[in-house]
């Protein structure tokens, strides 16, 4: 799953959030085009890392590139129904991947043994199918004008959008992964299973905040051209929303032990400071999520991949410092570089008035 993060990063540049901009900034006018587009993109840069695949004689690296160019096709068909806020075909095409991937993956696991390519086979098979659900819904083939599609305007708005974004996404997964790769050889197997253990458990709030993130953008893109959302409102919610970020944390500081014994085994009792740290951490991704996706609105996605990268480096600095004292601070590194950025967004929106 990382190889294929790593290919959606590579093969995608972020179009999707590309079209719902331009659809809530432009208008429903050439949409359809730069969808077009997008795709044109998506395939040179699939081409390209298959190739350099098929030279390293890798069927796993094709795979997980072939998965991510699916994959960067669905989350286009989702996210333009979205815009189009029609909720039935939204959630037709979620369902035909996860039913069908999912029901692929068991058969596979059953009849044959279960390993990486069962699992591959039943996600491109599932892509592809919701892939195509997803293009009749959109009544892709109509007649198609190739000199629409290849305006250079198209490309140069899904490049300025998308290209400073691969630095934006890289960071994140430093910042997701990269802690556990530097600590591995510092401590022993016991405190970096619960140090992993607390931080997939906190990590469930994580999923939940950019699941809600994915299904709202459309909504808030669309308040931000009518000027219901404007900086003042902004600000007022971002003081609204920080000290809310200290809520679950709190929370999960007073869970007993014993619900952690329960979930996972005795042998992870003891999580509980790293599930509250973690916690707080990942909460502070929603008055994150505030700033950036209305500075993603402005096209600031040069900005954003700056700060990001910034922070990225706060994380990996704070993590080197915080190791000294011992594993149960290091947790500490995600609320820091999260704090770091989200300040950085503010000030750098506070300096634009």
């Amino acid at each position: 799953m990382s190889l294929m993060g790593m290919g959606l990063i590579a093969v995608n540049w972020s179009f999707d959030g590309a079209i719902a901009r331009y659809y809530y900034r432009y208008g429903k006018f050439n949409i359809l085009n730069v969808y077009y587009t997008a795709i044109v993109l998506s395939l040179a840069l699939t081409f390209v890392l298959c190739l350099v695949a098929s030279f390293f004689n890798n069927s796993i690296y094709l795979y997980a590139v072939v998965c991510a160019f699916l994959q960067g096709v669905f989350n286009i068909l989702s996210t333009f129904q979205q815009c189009q806020k029609n909720a039935f075909k939204y959630i037709a095409i979620q369902f035909t991947f996860s039913i069908i991937s999912t029901a692929l993956t068991i058969v596979l696991v059953l009849k044959w043994h279960a390993d990486i390519d069962s699992r591959i086979v039943a996600i491109l098979v599932g892509l592809s199918c919701a892939i195509f659900i997803g293009m009749k819904f959109l009544h892709v083939y109509r007649k198609i004008h190739v000199k629409d599609i290849i305006k250079k305007l198209n490309f140069t708005y899904l490049l300025s959008f998308g290209l400073p974004l691969i630095f934006h996404q890289i960071s994140l997964m430093i910042k997701g992964q990269l802690d556990r790769i530097i600590i591995a050889t510092t401590f022993d197997y016991v405190q970096l299973a619960h140090y992993t253990a607390g931080y997939q458990v906190a990590s469930v709030i994580s999923v939940g905040i950019m699941a809600v993130n994915k299904a709202i953008v459309p909504t808030y893109y669309e308040a931000c051209k009518s000027n219901k959302i404007n900086k003042n409102k902004i600000y007022f919610l971002f003081w609204l929303l920080l000290p809310i970020c200290l809520l679950p944390s709190i929370i999960t500081y007073f869970i007993p032990p014993v619900f952690f014994v329960a979930l996972l085994g005795e042998k992870y009792e003891f999580i509980g400071t790293y599930v509250t740290i973690f916690t707080f951490g990942f909460m502070l991704q929603i008055p994150y999520l505030l700033l950036v996706n209305y500075l993603f609105y402005l096209n600031k996605t040069r900005v954003i991949a700056k700060i990001t990268i910034l922070s990225s480096i706060v994380h990996i600095v704070s993590i080197y410092i915080l190791k000294s004292y011992g594993i149960v601070y290091i947790p500490w590194a995600l609320v820091l570089s999260n704090v770091f950025c989200i300040f950085l967004l503010y000030f750098y929106m506070g300096r634009k008035d």
